[in-house]
């Protein structure tokens, strides 16, 4: 009882101590937190479309995960890459050179960042600044920091200036929404407006530079494979145009079916001179035979010049009608009978003509002078009429054989240029289906690009932050007020 009674009266001899001590405590906590800084806090959604969006080179399978972790993690790295945040570095340099008030707030930067700010940047930068556009004032930032290493401009990105420098941009926060399709993007800084236009220059960056990278390989390729297909094209009309000169200028129509049509002529050549030469044989072997029986008579006869010039007479339509018999095509003596039968109508009137004179021949001689009898002359005769249609024939096919071998010198060394300038247009053909085909590919791919930047859309935009974030300020005046 004393210990609580003693205790009591302490408490009221330092009663003042205990009620101004934490008032002042907490009001000197609340003067020291009187500027401190708030921040704000904007987020915004990415929508990728990787898992659930549609893309024309799939067959519908179910996509493989790591190719779908793969491609997040590479449209993260994207958002995060040091290209992306010059260029939003840059944009918000140039927004608040432009728009920036030196005494009150706005949407784009406060004042105080704003002052701090024209008292950092050189009068020479200052003067790019084309407060009437954007677009020029960046033209000239990013031609003036890329002059050397060691501008204002440059430093402002790779140093550590609050807002601008690439480790304040590193604080942009990225992360997948579990396992959708979805990205969030977060940003903190003490000043709303440049929290607010940082995220918004980072999608319509992260946008164009996705667009870039994925369009711009393709775009090369395709520009390559449409060059390419132009010079094989070419090429292959000059090929094709050189064998239809060569063919014209050899007279070629139809290279296999003309040497096919030599070559059954030659065969019913070979096989008609084989013919003809055992007609002209047996032929010349009677007449041989009948003249040694007799004698010095067929001398007699041969001399004749009126016998030799009806003998003469039959050879003509004799060689006419086994040239067209031999040589002609199926067409031509399908189209040519009446002139076949006018050779043979011929022929018949010169024999008959022949044995005519050789049956009044006869007769005067056996009459007169004794001449052997009439068969033996007549066998004669008709044996010398075939030995002379033979030897008519026989000079016809040796025309024929000269001929041939004229054709087959003509066409063979045709055959090998024209194999040779087949090869050359089946190989630029077959390189120009494969261009082609490369070509389609690439441009397939362009087309599955542009469905697949077509699902990449901003779910979220960014909002303008009204509040800050709550600060410990509370927390910090209690605790004072407590201690």
């Amino acid at each position: 009882m004393e210990l609580i009674s003693y205790f009591l009266r302490f408490i009221y001899r330092i009663k003042w101590w205990l009620i101004f001590v934490p008032l002042l405590a907490t009001v000197f906590m609340i003067y020291r937190t009187r500027d401190l800084s708030r921040s704000y806090d904007v987020k915004t959604t990415i929508y990728t479309g990787v898992m659930s969006g549609y893309n024309i080179s799939s067959d519908g399978s179910v996509q493989n995960i790591n190719v779908v972790n793969n491609t997040i993690d590479n449209l993260i790295n994207l958002i995060t890459a040091k290209s992306t945040l010059k260029q939003i570095s840059m944009r918000l340099f140039a927004q608040h050179m432009i728009y920036g008030d030196l005494n009150k707030d706005n949407n784009y930067i406060q004042a105080k960042n704003y002052r701090h700010l024209l008292s950092i940047t050189p009068q020479e930068v200052k003067n790019l600044i084309d407060k009437t556009s954007e677009e020029k004032t960046l033209q000239k930032l990013f031609e003036y920091a890329d002059a050397n290493t060691e501008n204002f401009l440059y430093g402002l990105f790779n140093w550590s200036p609050p807002y601008y420098s690439y480790d304040a941009l590193s604080k942009i926060i990225v992360h997948r929404l579990g396992n959708s399709d979805m990205l969030e993007i977060s940003y903190t800084t003490n000043d709303p407006g440049i929290t607010y236009h940082t995220l918004l220059f980072l999608n319509e960056e992260f946008m164009k530079q996705y667009t870039n990278l994925q369009f711009g390989e393709t775009d090369k390729v395709i520009r390559f494979f449409e060059d390419e297909l132009s010079k094989t094209g070419r090429k292959l009309k000059i090929f094709e145009d050189s064998l239809t000169y060569y063919n014209i200028q050899k007279r070629i129509i139809n290279y296999d079916e003309q040497t096919s049509n030599l070559t059954a002529l030659n065969r019913d050549f070979e096989l008609n001179m084989e013919t003809i030469l055992l007609e002209y044989s047996s032929s010349e072997a009677l007449v041989k035979e009948l003249e040694k029986r007799m004698g010095e008579n067929a001398n007699i006869i041969r001399n004749n010049s009126i016998f030799m010039n009806k003998l003469n007479e039959v050879s003509d339509p004799s060689s006419q009608i086994v040239q067209f018999e031999t040589f002609a095509g199926d067409d031509e003596k399908n189209n040519k009978q009446n002139l076949l039968q006018e050779y043979k109508r011929k022929l018949e009137e010169k024999e008959k003509d022949f044995k005519n004179f050789s049956d009044l021949y006869n007769l005067q001689k056996n009459s007169v002078e004794g001449y052997p009898n009439v068969d033996l002359i007549s066998q004669w005769l008709t044996a010398v009429l075939r030995f002379e249609e033979a030897k008519a024939k026989l000079k016809v096919m040796d025309q024929w054989q000269t001929k041939l071998d004229k054709e087959y010198i003509y066409y063979s060394p045709i055959g090998s240029t024209i194999k040779r300038k087949e090869r050359e247009i089946d190989f630029t053909e077959a390189s120009y289906l494969a261009v082609l085909s490369s070509l389609n590919t690439a441009r397939l791919r362009q087309i599955s690009l542009q469905m697949s930047s077509a699902t990449l859309k901003v779910l979220n935009p960014p909002t303008f932050p009204l509040n800050s974030a709550p600060t410990q300020r509370k927390l910090r005046v209690m605790a004072a007020f407590i201690s």
